[in-house]
C-alpha cells in the first residue's frame, strides 16, 4: 500500500501548468488565419509578473492550448491566494497583424498549490 500512495505522488504535476480552452464567436475572414495565445503568471500581492509567454502558432482547427512552467516553484503549502493566471487569445489574419477576434481570460484567485494541480482557462472570443 505504501508503495502504491507514493507512486500516486510521482505522477502528479511537477511543475506550475494551465490550459486555456477557446471559443470564437467571430466569423472567419480567411483560412490562412492562426490564433497565438499571451499569458502571464500574476504574483498578486505585489502585482509581479513571474512568468509570461506567447504561444507558437495554433492552426485553426485546434481551439486548447496548454503549458508548463519550468525553472520556477513557490512554496507549494502556502496558504494565501497569491497568484492569478492571465491568459489572451487573438486569432490573426494572414497579414500576421490583424487581430480579427480576441478573448481574454483570467483565474481567480489561486495559492500555490492550485498552480500544481493545474488549471483550465476558458475563453469566449469577440471582435477587438
Amino acid at each position: 500500500m505504501i508503495f502504491v500512495a507514493c507512486a500516486g505522488n510521482i505522477a502528479k504535476a511537477q511543475n506550475p501548468e494551465f490550459t486555456v480552452n477557446w471559443t470564437s464567436y467571430c466569423e472567419l475572414q480567411s483560412a490562412e488565419s492562426y490564433y497565438k495565445v499571451e499569458w502571464a503568471l500574476i504574483y498578486i500581492p505585489t502585482q509581479s509578473v513571474i512568468r509570461q509567454g506567447t504561444s507558437p502558432i495554433i492552426d485553426l482547427t485546434t481551439s486548447t492550448f496548454s503549458n508548463e512552467i519550468l525553472d520556477w516553484e513557490c512554496y507549494i503549502d502556502d496558504v494565501p491566494l497569491n497568484y492569478i493566471w492571465v491568459v489572451i487569445v487573438k486569432r490573426y489574419e494572414k497579414d500576421n497583424v490583424t487581430v480579427s477576434c480576441a478573448g481574454e481570460a483570467r483565474s481567480s484567485y489561486l495559492r500555490c498549490s492550485d498552480l500544481y494541480e493545474g488549471v483550465t482557462l476558458s475563453v469566449n472570443m469577440t471582435y477587438p
